[in-house]
C-alpha cells in the first residue's frame, strides 16, 4: 500500500495534508525486537503503526512484562517521556513493524 493511503487510513488528515507529509517522510521497517524506546532514554519519536505490532513492557526481576500491545493504526511512543522530556519509564519494541514517523 502506498504511504499516502496509509497516512489517510490511520489519521484524520485530509488527502492533501497526507500527500505533503508523505513528501517529507518515509515509512520505516523495524525487524522483530528492534528497540524504539529504551527505559531511561528520552523519547523523541512518534510512529503510526502501518503493519505489524509493537509492545511496551517493564522488566520485573528477570521477566519482561507487557502492559501494552499496539497494532495497525495505533501510535507508538512513550507519552510521559515525549511530553515532559523525561526518561522513559519503560521499553518499547517492534515485532516486526512498518511505521510512518510523525
Amino acid at each position: 500500500m502506498h504511504m499516502v493511503e496509509d497516512i489517510i487510513r490511520f489519521t484524520q488528515l485530509p488527502g492533501s495534508s497526507a500527500r505533503l507529509l508523505s513528501e517529507v517522510t518515509t515509512s520505516m521497517e523495524f525487524p522483530k525486537g528492534s528497540i524504539l524506546v529504551n527505559r531511561g532514554d528520552v523519547c523523541r519519536d512518534v510512529y503510526i503503526i502501518v503493519k505489524g505490532m509493537a509492545r511496551a513492557y517493564h522488566n520485573v526481576d528477570i521477566e519482561e512484562r507487557n502492559f501494552w500491545i499496539g497494532a495497525e493504526g495505533e501510535y507508538i511512543f512513550s507519552p510521559s517521556s515525549i511530553t515532559l522530556g523525561k526518561p522513559s519509564p519503560d521499553h518499547r519494541d517492534a515485532g516486526p513493524l512498518r511505521a510512518v514517523p510523525l
